[in-house]
């Protein structure tokens, strides 16, 4: 069963599955320079996060993979300082059925792709602060906050 917070998660018996999890995502994070650490500027909104939790299966309901995701409260966002448009460009159901039926006539292979994180590639032009994640505020640095380099799920800017 999938826990609604960190709480939950940390009451279940597969803590450490979803712990893992956690630190992973952390470590992606990480990894992509997704924020500094940043003191808090007397003069901006900070954002919350949490933690989602969510169960992989395969086709047959087997559990083959523990998922955890850093989540912003993007709704504290406010309009005109944290963000501007909210438009993201999406592709229409009928444009992949064009380029199916090209591959067909073609006979032109396709692939398909799993792309983890794929908001982290996406530059913020805004600041935004966000506070530290729960669970892994930097010891000796927990007055700070992060100021957000990169887009995160929740947020205006994420699609």
């Amino acid at each position: 069963m999938e826990p609604h917070n960190e709480h939950k998660a940390r009451a279940s018996p597969d803590w450490p599955k979803w712990r893992n999890a956690m630190n992973k995502e952390i470590t992606q994070l990480m990894t992509n320079n997704t924020w500094e650490l940043v003191e808090h500027p007397p003069d901006r909104n900070v954002v919350g996060c949490h933690w989602m939790y969510r169960l992989k299966q395969d086709a047959t309901s087997k559990i083959v993979h523990y998922k955890a995701r850093l989540v912003t409260q993007g709704f504290t966002q406010a309009p005109g300082i944290n963000y501007n448009d909210t438009f993201t460009p999406v592709a229409k159901l009928i444009t992949n059925h064009i380029i199916l039926a090209l591959a067909a006539h073609y006979d032109w292979e396709v692939h398909q792709m799993d792309i983890k994180n794929t908001y982290l590639n996406v530059k913020l032009t805004e600041k935004i602060y966000m506070e530290q994640p729960p669970s892994f505020t930097t010891p000796e640095h927990e007055h700070l906050v992060c100021c957000l380099l990169m887009v995160l799920y929740g947020l205006k800017q994420a699609g």
